[in-house]
């Protein structure tokens, strides 16, 4: 199956600070994560600076039923301190409500506290290079965005000269892979007699990993499973009526292969097979001898089972 590479250009970025809850910094060219400052009381410590980065994207770009292979968000990095803990580590989370780089702060702005990602960087962050983070398949499609922040560890801190306002602008890369549609299911007629002279109604449910639903199909049937007869429409109708006087008497095997939107097409489905009944196909008469009172009359039938002959006289 095809792949692609698709690279969506951020579309908002900024970043939040708890020492400074009112504040909006989405005219900065940097963001940061993580915990700066440590003000001491006694044993207990105050945070001072807790920065949250807040990023999103385009979610309309992806198109809808594929396959998310990967998905990481690149950030140039500028600093990182780990001060007190040398594993100290950034966590991703779901931004929950909807946000403006322009007006989002620490007060306004709503994230899940479970992070969802199960990646870490450590206090060895290479410095002045990309940095990429590994986004879950099923978050790309986040209206959101996502937001990433330290956890509760003193002097953890991050910051990246990466904004939409930067020269080394963030941006996702996805790569996707086509899902064309499984296997369908036939309903019927399996495994019954069917009167040939009829309309024969042929039916199969669509099948996709992805969801969606049918765009086109092809239906084939044979009297040997060898060589085949095609019918193919474009309609998201998941059955066929096969006009009347189209089969022949006898065994009929039929399958089924199905496209998607995008135009793939899935496999053909095991075949089935049911028996068709109604009058067969009219012989063919062999040479009859001549110059005798009683001649021989020989012919060739398909799936006959009995006969009537007629002499005409004169």
């Amino acid at each position: 199956m095809a792949q692609h590479n698709v690279q969506l250009n951020v579309t908002q970025s900024t970043f939040l600070d708890k020492a400074n809850p009112n504040t909006n910094y989405g005219n900065l060219e940097y963001l940061r994560s993580g915990i700066k400052d440590i003000e001491w009381h006694g044993n207990v410590g105050t945070t001072v600076s807790r920065y949250v980065m807040l990023i999103n994207w385009p979610h309309d770009v992806i198109p809808p039923r594929k396959k998310i292979i990967s998905a990481t968000l690149a950030l140039y990095s500028r600093r990182f301190v780990a001060e007190a803990d040398p594993d100290g580590m950034l966590l991703m989370h779901r931004v929950r409500e909807d946000w403006d780089e322009s007006t989002a702060t620490y007060n306004n702005a709503r994230w899940s506290r479970s992070h969802y990602a199960d990646y870490v960087y450590h206090g060895d962050i290479p410095l002045n290079s990309i940095l990429y983070f590994s986004l879950l398949p099923s978050i790309i499609y986040d209206p959101n965005g996502v937001a990433i922040d330290g956890p509760r560890l003193e002097g953890v801190y991050a910051e990246f000269n990466s904004t939409r306002a930067s020269s080394n602008k963030p941006y996702i890369n996805v790569v996707y892979e086509d899902v064309p549609p499984d296997k369908p299911t036939l309903i019927a007629p399996i495994g019954i007699y069917k009167d040939s002279k009829s309309v024969i109604h042929f039916a199969w449910n669509y099948n996709s990993d992805v969801g969606g639903e049918q765009k086109a199909f092809d239906l084939q049937w044979s009297t040997d499973q060898v060589s085949w007869n095609t019918v193919s429409d474009t309609t998201s109708n998941t059955y066929y009526d096969m006009p009347a006087d189209t089969l022949p008497a006898g065994n009929i095997y039929w399958r089924v292969r199905t496209y998607n939107e995008y135009d793939e097409v899935g496999p053909y489905c095991d075949i089935q097979s049911f028996y068709a009944i109604g009058a067969p196909a009219a012989p063919v008469i062999n040479a009859i001898p001549t110059n005798t009172a009683r001649p021989l009359v020989t012919w060739s039938a398909f799936d006959q089972q009995v006969y009537q002959l007629q002499v005409l006289s004169g």
